[in-house]
């Protein structure tokens, strides 16, 4: 009896490990049960799926550290390989810019509603402009138009419709401002520019040649650095 106990014994030591099939292979080579502990560092959270079905979460830890770590190498033929290896034998969808990760396909929260368009242009008509017979109505409806064409980035919609404030109602509008004018030309390029000065040499000055040309212009350029100090 203790001869067969002792024989019992012997062969199952000798007898090998059973293989660990439920561990996946990649590139040729196995992970072991070290690897499966190591902690997640990949900095990745894992988000709402269509799957919430069984997923190996440590293997899917390990796959993305590793495939962080490819990146940093810019070994991007290996990260690529790692993320189709997520998707295909795990069906693990990656999304790098959120730092998502998910279980099938990814359910992403539904856009939010646009907020109406406002009903009102925010427009006033400056002060002091008492141009007359201007159709204030048809001005306030194409200015409130003009602003949800540019709300909704059709620019070239609010273009027209401010080309046809001008060359039907004679009316220029300055955004900047929020002001609009009626009773400029249409070939006026901005009822807003500033005149420029114009200095004049004092009769009492006595002295030879100058180039008045030139003085101006530096004058001008004196002017210009004065106002945008």
């Amino acid at each position: 009896m203790t001869k067969l106990a002792l024989l019992c014994t012997c062969a199952l030591a000798l007898t090998p490990p059973a293989p660990r099939s439920h561990l996946p292979r990649r590139l040729g080579s196995s992970f072991s049960e070290d690897d499966l502990q190591r902690p997640a560092g990949h900095g990745y959270t894992r988000g709402p799926g269509e799957d919430d079905g069984f997923v190996d979460i440590p293997t899917v830890d390990l796959l993305l550290t590793q495939r962080n770590e490819a990146k940093k190498r810019r070994d991007f033929v290996v990260a690529d390989a790692i993320r189709d290896e997520l998707k295909v034998e795990h069906n693990v969808g990656v999304h790098d810019r959120d730092r998502t990760w998910w279980l099938g396909r990814q359910q992403r929260a539904a856009r939010p509603q646009r907020p109406p368009l406002p009903s009102d242009h925010g427009y006033a008509r400056e002060i002091g402009d008492n141009t007359p017979l201007v159709d204030e109505a048809a001005v306030d409806a194409l200015l409130l138009q003009r602003m949800h064409a540019k709300m909704t980035r059709d620019f070239t919609r609010a273009d027209a419709l401010r080309a046809e404030l001008s060359s039907v109602h004679g009316v220029r509008v300055h955004d900047g401002r929020k002001v609009w004018r009626a009773g400029v030309d249409a070939d006026t390029a901005d009822p807003w520019a500033r005149v420029e000065d114009v200095y004049e040499r004092d009769a009492r000055d006595g002295g030879g040649a100058v180039d008045d040309a030139a003085v101006q212009a530096l004058l001008r350029r004196a002017t210009g650095a004065r106002r945008a100090g």
